[in-house]
């Protein structure tokens, strides 16, 4: 939440210098400003949220009670979609890109009733290779990869040393 909290300050500052009023504080400025960061609020308090909503556990109240939160209606129609196909076009992105929400839909073992109605047109054979050959690439780099120690040294070689 601290990463969050920071980057809703960021986020804050940049789009501040894009509507700064002047003098004159103009209403359209102002208004713009605080519609994109009560999106941007949004998309933070949905990104939230459903961690809550998709977590198993029952162990507790709280965590009995998350489950039956009442839904944003943003969170309630992306989340309808994503159940059915896997598709994330509607969660906001501002802040959290894909990966983030993946992370939490397969971290909580939810996965999409189907896929993508375009999916049923690949070849199974071909996206196996595919991923056998991003698999290989992964193995391959990480073979390649310095240690941390051969890393250290290189950054710290030549430094001159100041005390």
């Amino acid at each position: 939440l601290e990463s969050t909290g920071i980057a809703l300050a960021a986020i804050g500052t940049h789009v501040l210098t894009q509507t700064f009023p002047d003098c004159s504080m103009s209403p359209a400025l102002m208004a713009e400003y605080n519609r994109i960061m009560s999106k941007v609020y949004a998309e933070v308090r949905d990104f939230i949220i459903l961690h809550y909503v998709l977590s198993d556990r029952d162990d507790s109240g709280f965590w009995q009670e998350s489950t039956r939160v009442t839904l944003p209606n943003s969170l309630k129609h992306a989340l309808q979609l994503y159940e059915e196909t896997g598709l994330l076009s509607h969660f906001s992105k501002e802040i959290f890109g894909e990966p983030s929400y993946y992370s939490i839909f397969s971290g909580n073992n939810h996965a999409p009733r189907t896929g993508l109605p375009i999916c049923q047109y690949a070849d199974p054979n071909r996206v196996m290779e595919v991923f056998k050959n991003i698999d290989l690439q992964n193995k391959q780099f990480v073979e390649n990869m310095p240690s941390n120690s051969e890393l250290l040294s290189h950054i710290h070689r030549g430094r001159v040393q100041l005390l």
